[in-house]
């Protein structure tokens, strides 16, 4: 799948929290994001997953605009994980997609085979 962000706003109140930003990620690259604590990551992190509309700009998946998209075909495409996270200390990372696919069907071997 490929990402594409287009100019990019997003105000929290009157306080523009990310201004005019592009980008484009490719199919099977993988992209970090590096800077200063409050500076904007994770709110565009949530834009590009689709958990926050932005104020200005679009962002596409494979072309399409996920504004447009049915919250259950994104939900299918797209996962998001909070660097703090609200799981179990003991829980493995395939416990937790487990747990993401709960209003999605998917048998448990199939998931193991996947992951």
């Amino acid at each position: 799948m490929s990402i594409c962000a287009e100019n990019i706003t997003w105000k929290a109140g009157k306080k523009v929290i990310v201004n005019n930003v592009s980008l484009r990620v490719p199919r099977g690259e993988t992209v970090g994001l590096l800077g200063p604590n409050g500076c904007g990551k994770s709110s565009l992190l949530r834009v590009l997953a689709g958990l926050r509309r932005p104020d200005a700009g679009r962002v596409t998946l494979d072309g399409q605009d996920i504004a447009r998209m049915a919250k259950k075909q994104l939900a299918r495409r797209v996962a998001f994980v909070e660097q703090h996270g609200m799981t179990e200390a003991n829980m493995r990372v395939r416990d937790v997609v487990r747990l993401g696919r709960i209003p999605h069907p998917l048998s448990v071997l199939k998931l193991e085979r996947s992951g």
